[in-house]
C-alpha cells in the first residue's frame, strides 16, 4: 500500500503514538506505536537514508561521517519544506477497525535502491506493509520525531532491548 497522507498524535495516558495512514486506495490504518517500536523504527530509518547516501555517492570516496552530515542536511531541508498543520483527511475505509492496532515489530527492506517496504507486526492481527519513497520516509521519520519531542520522549540512547523481538513481560513482586 502507497501513504497518500500521515498524521500523529501523541497520547499522554496511553504514553503511546497513534500513526494515522490514509492510502492511496482511501483506506486508513490507524496503529499505536510504543516508546521501543518508535525507536527502532526512527533508528531503521537513519540507517537507510544514510545507506541511500552513501549509494547515491558510490564512486565518491565520501570521508567518514560525512554521508551522516549530509543525512542531516536532508533531513534539515525535509524539515523546512513540510507543513505538519496540514489538515489530515479521513479515509472511508477501516481495514483494522477504527480502534488502533498495536505494532509489535517493523521490518524494513529497500527496493531496488529506490523505494522501502515498511511491514508492521501487529498484535492479533495480521502483517501489514506500506512502499515509501525516500522522500515519504523523511516526512515519516520527521513526523515520529516531533511527537517524539511533544511526548518528551529522549529516545537519543540505542534501544536497550535486541530490535527484533521485545523481551516478555516481566512482573516484579
Amino acid at each position: 500500500m502507497i501513504p497518500q497522507q500521515l498524521n500523529g498524535t501523541y497520547y499522554p495516558e496511553e504514553d503511546r503514538l497513534m500513526l494515522r495512514i490514509r492510502t492511496n486506495d482511501n483506506s486508513e490504518y490507524r496503529l499505536w506505536l510504543t516508546r521501543l517500536i518508535t525507536q527502532k523504527i526512527l533508528a531503521v530509518i537513519e540507517k537507510i537514508s544514510i545507506k541511500n547516501i552513501e549509494a547515491r555517492n558510490k564512486d565518491k570516496a565520501l570521508p567518514r561521517g560525512i554521508a551522516e552530515t549530509m543525512d542531516e542536511m536532508r533531513q534539515k531541508n525535509v524539515e523546512n519544506q513540510t507543513d505538519l498543520s496540514q489538515k489530515y483527511q479521513s479515509a472511508d475505509k477501516l481495514p483494522l477497525g477504527a480502534e488502533p492496532a498495536l505494532i509489535t515489530n517493523a521490518n524494513f527492506t529497500i527496493v531496488k535502491g529506490t523505494s522501502i517496504t515498511m511491514k508492521c507486526i501487529l498484535k492479533n492481527k495480521g502483517p501489514i506493509e506500506f512502499t515509501f519513497n525516500m522522500t515519504t520516509l523523511a516526512k515519516v521519520r520527521l513526523l515520529l520525531t516531533r511527537l517524539c519531542e511533544k511526548g518528551r520522549w529522549d529516545l537519543e540512547a540505542s534501544p536497550s532491548v535486541p530490535t527484533d523481538k521485545a523481551p516478555p513481560p516481566h512482573a516484579l513482586h
